[in-house]
């Protein structure tokens, strides 16, 4: 009985080492910038998810196949035209301010080849 609980607490043990392994290669696609100066915004009916914006941090360090241009999705096709319209403006406002920015950026979604920011936080 002694041995059956040591080996099923080896198997848990390995399971659980392998769900993580498996966690950490799926959020690869994913990667967090941070301590990034948002430099140029854009803005496009019908091009690049209708804005986008560009940072002084090379988004390629992190994430292949990302340049420093990132969109938002202000057309709707990765969240919704108000959600991607709001971090647009945050956006707008950091580098209007000066402030810094961290993006979570998906190297599986874009728009004209440039990756998705799912998420931007401004801090001074």
């Amino acid at each position: 009985m002694l041995m059956w609980k040591r080996w099923k607490k080896g198997l848990l043990g390995a399971v659980a080492g392998l769900m993580v392994l498996g966690a950490g290669v799926a959020s690869a696609e994913m990667a967090w910038i941070s301590d990034a100066k948002v430099t140029t915004t854009l803005s496009e009916a019908g091009s690049y998810g209708d804005c986008m914006i560009y940072v002084n941090k090379p988004i390629s360090d992190s994430l292949s196949g990302c340049p420093s241009w990132v969109t938002f999705s202000c057309d709707g096709t990765y969240n919704s035209k108000d959600a991607g319209q709001r971090k647009f403006e945050s956006a707008q406002l950091a580098l209007a301010l000066g402030y810094r920015v961290q993006l979570f950026v998906d190297n599986t979604k874009k728009h004209n080849g440039y990756c998705y920011a799912q998420r931007i936080d401004i801090y001074k």
